[in-house]
């Protein structure tokens, strides 16, 4: 959402939605948000905990290593 906040055209056009739908609940807007962001997402399953973790760091490493942009929390 602070993404989606931070973006002129997001504001914008959820501005001229405003205009034309009215008032909506705040939950509409996160979905906007999340639509505007079009996040790739995948699962998957290990074994373990420390498993799953390291596989997110292999995931994270290479991924940042092609300059790919995150925004996770971690």
């Amino acid at each position: 959402m602070d993404r989606a906040l931070a973006d002129a055209a997001f504001v914008s056009a959820r501005l001229e939605h405003l205009r034309e739908v009215g008032p909506e609940r705040t939950l509409l807007w996160a979905v906007a948000a999340i639509e505007w962001a079009a996040p790739l997402v995948c699962w998957t399953i290990t074994d373990a905990t420390s498993s799953a973790r390291a596989l997110e760091s292999r995931v994270r490493a290479g991924l940042l290593a092609r300059g790919v942009e995150l925004w996770g929390k971690r």
